[in-house]
């Protein structure tokens, strides 16, 4: 070896040895390629895509929830009625923050088994087995405020003292504010082009002249 690289280092550099290589066309470097060559190729490109998709995916995901310490929550919602709840769904709906209710009543004890009862404005005497509570009873919601441990100790007004407050009563009486009462919060971000898009988000409207039904409004 030594000796030949010797000689070549003797030789003018325009007498030494050179090689001559031909690139084949485009067409026969692809003929080149074999079915299985192809196969494996597209194999590993959807291996690729896939990989890609799962990581895609698990970067996706949301955060874990946090782990809450019930002695120092991110909020506390004093009272569970209509309001307090839709507060604390709100608030929680990201899944990121640790919120607490505080209800002074007791949970609600409505049996959905009363259907039929509602309808026929009685309860029978097959229902008594089910151990209505005093909520199930048709068109005896008012009565809550006979029951104290139901009710609070306001004399102008009859509110449930539970969880869900005067919206798990029986009668299930829904009423959109006024205009006017929302202007006397006089708070800025408090109007009523606010409040009244909020209503129609969680809103259904049965038409009874036969339209279709619709949410929102």
């Amino acid at each position: 070896m030594d000796a030949k690289i010797g000689a070549y280092g003797a030789l003018p550099s325009a007498e030494l040895p050179t090689t001559t290589t031909r690139q084949p066309p485009r067409r026969e470097r692809l003929a080149c390629l074999r079915p299985a060559h192809v196969a494996a190729g597209l194999v590993a490109i959807a291996a690729c895509a896939a990989l890609a998709e799962r990581a895609r995916k698990f970067l996706a995901q949301p955060p874990a929830p946090p782990v809450c310490d019930w002695r120092a929550p991110d909020y506390a919602i004093v009272g569970g009625g209509p309001a307090g709840s839709v507060v604390a769904s709100r608030l929680a709906k990201d899944g990121q923050h640790c919120v607490l209710i505080l209800e002074a009543g007791g949970p609600y004890r409505g049996n959905p088994d009363f259907g039929e009862a509602w309808d026929l404005g009685e309860i029978k005497e097959t229902d008594r087995t089910k151990n209505p509570a005093p909520t199930d009873v048709p068109r005896m919601w008012s009565d809550v405020s006979r029951v104290d441990n139901l009710r609070w100790p306001i004399t102008s007004a009859v509110v449930a003292k539970m969880v869900g407050g005067c919206g798990a009563m029986n009668a299930m009486i829904y009423l959109r504010g006024l205009p006017y009462d929302v202007a006397r919060w006089n708070v800025s971000r408090w109007s009523w082009s606010g409040v009244s898009s909020a209503y129609a988000r969680f809103e259904r409207r049965l038409d009874t002249r036969g339209r279709v039904a619709r949410r929102g409004g």
